[in-house]
């Protein structure tokens, strides 16, 4: 977690001097935190490619049926480890991509 905190710290600091980031990333802390989140799938390789969701990841969550919901509503549940801070408004400009792989949440 310690580097995933640094990675978002950094993330931040770009944002801050109005830069926009995208991130391919499957790590459901950084995906938690993003302001927005595109979800491919349902399948990786030929089988995915779809948009299934984009929107808050909060949105995400409450999806039925797709597993990057269901990790996330997870997540969400769980108390975050990044100094103790909750999740309050957006404020970071970042936006997280994930791709899923059917052996893989």
């Amino acid at each position: 977690m310690d580097d995933i905190s640094r990675l978002w710290a950094l993330l931040r600091e770009f944002t801050a001097q109005g830069h926009t980031i995208v991130v391919v990333e499957h790590h459901l802390e950084l995906i938690r935190r993003a302001d927005w989140v595109i979800d491919l799938g349902p399948e990786g390789g030929d089988a995915g490619g779809r948009i299934l969701y984009q929107g808050r990841p909060e949105g995400l969550a409450k999806l039925k049926g797709n597993a990057t919901g269901e990790a996330l509503r997870r997540a969400f549940r769980a108390p975050t480890a990044a100094s103790g801070s909750s999740r309050g408004k957006p404020t970071s400009g970042v936006r997280a991509g994930r791709s899923r792989r059917a052996d893989r949440p």
